[in-house]
């Protein structure tokens, strides 16, 4: 029978749907991507990272890492033994950092200081874009929440550092394993390749086959194989790297057997009475108390695997939070239960317009301050010695990456795994407390020590001449009041 025509004969339209819901489609509108929301939230997170970059100063271990590149720059190879502090000049050693070197020694050449700060905020963008992601999967009553204090909680690794690259590559890689678990594997095909970039940048890249054989150790049916395959390639791509497969696992062996570790903050287990513990409590807190309980009721044992051991080996040492804010933020949308809605509501788009403005306000008011990414450390002494064609120049531990960046060769730097298992170290060490004892310690273990570059405290170095030394420079500086020395009878 056709369709058009009725059983009394009748002429009727053929059944059809309606043009404007042919057009929508028969199902509810197609939810929000919510990419406006990650970039929100991605916001707030690198807003409170750039602004602690800034904040933390141009100084430190980055000072040494710009010498090393500028030397590997110069030379075209990098080095295998120590050209760079007094102790153990010349012995064999392996730069674990050498590529993040070379990447903030031609940002320095092409921008100076702020071409460093601006090179680091990549690496702060990706991690904060991740943060973003997984704070808005959480849903609009946890996602601002989340992005909140992980930002905060991340503050304590915006740094001028390679840990930088490690955070950004450790992001990734939690990721990429979220969307392995659904058998999406291009993320993690991407992870495994950046492993041998991540070995020659620092260390910390034994976390990459860690996660990975969190995920074949814990992981379901063919999963499991297919993880421990990423394993087994991901440990052997660790190992392409200048110095060979010796050179990363010296490194661990050195620092964990030469007392480093009760001497060095980061290696320490984080003070709860001071700003850098406080904001980890709740990072803690959220791990054990909220998101581990959940992932062993819905049985998610990678993800309670990694809720515990995180917290564990923070408390240990403080060195290790950041890996594991990162990973109970990256926890937190798979164990809380996930919203339909994905688009903001208009009170949550008030609120972080104002915490946006807020940030604003302050990145504004930060460079007015003159603590802009500024030096950690006495420029005008370093000009002194430099003027003075100085040699043999003792260091305040602080300022010996200073005296490398400076062209002056300390008797330590910042590479801890080279120098630390020398028996001058612990009363180096120990020496940090006044000029006098620095003197003191001269005299035993460097006699051929010319000059000091000292703070200058309420010691009794300041009272009272030391035999054999006198004071030929004095400033006050941002860094407090400091002081050169030259031994008598040296010129």
């Amino acid at each position: 029978m056709d369709p058009g025509v009725s059983v009394q004969g009748r002429c009727t339209l053929p059944t059809r749907p309606p043009v404007a819901a042919s057009l929508r489609g028969a199902a509810s509108p197609r939810p929000r991507s919510g990419h406006g929301v990650t970039i929100v939230l991605a916001g707030i997170v690198l807003a409170l990272m750039a602004i602690s970059l800034a904040l933390h100063g141009f100084g430190g271990d980055l000072l040494m890492d710009i010498n090393i590149g500028q030397w590997i720059v110069a030379h075209g190879h990098v080095p295998l033994h120590n050209y760079f502090t007094q102790a153990l000049y010349g012995h064999p050693f392996s730069d674990t950092e050498w590529g993040f070197a070379v990447y903030v020694a031609e940002a320095y050449r092409l921008g100076g200081r702020m071409g460093v700060y601006v090179s680091c905020l990549p690496f702060l963008a990706v991690v904060a874009g991740f943060v973003g992601d997984w704070a808005r999967r959480a849903g609009p009553r946890w996602g601002l929440l989340v992005a909140l204090l992980a930002g905060l909680a991340l503050t304590i690794a915006s740094s001028p550092r390679p840990q930088l690259v490690s955070y950004a590559a450790f992001a990734f890689g939690l990721w990429a394993i979220q969307h392995a678990r659904h058998g999406r594997w291009f993320g993690l095909l991407g992870f495994v390749a950046v492993i041998p970039l991540w070995a020659n940048m620092h260390s910390s890249v034994i976390l990459a086959p860690a996660l990975l054989f969190n995920e074949a150790l814990w992981g379901r049916g063919r999963y499991r194989w297919s993880m421990a395959l990423a394993t087994l390639t991901g440990t052997a791509l660790m190992l392409v790297r200048v110095g060979g497969a010796a050179a990363g696992g010296g490194f661990m062996a050195h620092v964990l057997s030469s007392g480093v570790v009760n001497v060095i903050q980061e290696w320490q287990s984080p003070n709860f009475h001071v700003e850098t513990g406080i904001v980890l409590l709740p990072a803690i807190f959220a791990a054990w108390a909220i998101c581990l309980p959940r992932a062993w009721q819905q049985r998610q044992w990678p993800s309670s695997a990694w809720l515990v051991v995180g917290p564990l080996v923070t408390l240990w040492a403080i060195r290790f939070a950041p890996y594991m804010i990162l990973g109970t933020a990256a926890c937190v949308p798979d164990v809380l239960p996930s919203p339909r809605a994905v688009s903001p509501s208009s009170g949550f788009r008030a609120v972080a317009v104002v915490i946006a403005l807020g940030f604003t306000a302050l990145w504004t008011t930060v460079p007015l301050r003159g603590k802009f990414f500024a030096p950690t450390y006495p420029v005008a002494a370093f000009r002194y010695l430099q003027r003075q064609h100085a040699q043999g120049v003792v260091v305040f531990q602080n300022w010996s990456d200073a005296a490398e960046f400076a062209h002056l060769l300390p008797w330590i730097n910042g590479q801890a795994q080279l120098w630390a298992a020398t028996p001058c170290w612990i009363p180096f060490v120990q020496a940090q407390g006044s000029a006098q004892a620095a003197m003191a310690w001269a005299h035993r273990w460097d006699p051929a020590a010319h000059w000091l570059l000292w703070p200058m405290r309420a010691t009794p170095e300041n009272r009272f001449p030391v035999p054999g030394w006198r004071l030929v420079y004095q400033a006050r500086t941002p860094q407090g009041r400091v002081g050169v020395w030259e031994q008598r009878g040296k010129r």
